[in-house]
């Protein structure tokens, strides 16, 4: 078998990013992805919800003179 052939063939400290990601099982990856896009979707939630609460005061528009 030729040692680039599968990721899981190389140790852990000579993996790509890519091949590490790529040596989870779906169901981690899938598990990973998901939290990740609840965090981002939290966060844009929760700043919609601040900005309503404590609006951004209008600035002084400069006037090039």
């Amino acid at each position: 078998m030729p040692e680039n052939s599968s990721s899981t063939s190389k140790s852990a400290a000579n993996r790509t990013l890519a091949q590490s990601w790529a040596a989870l099982p779906a169901s981690t990856r899938i598990k990973f992805s998901l939290g990740i896009c609840a965090v981002a979707t939290a966060g844009i939630y929760l700043a919609d919800v601040l900005e309503k609460q404590i609006p951004v005061e209008p600035r002084e528009k400069n006037v090039p003179g």
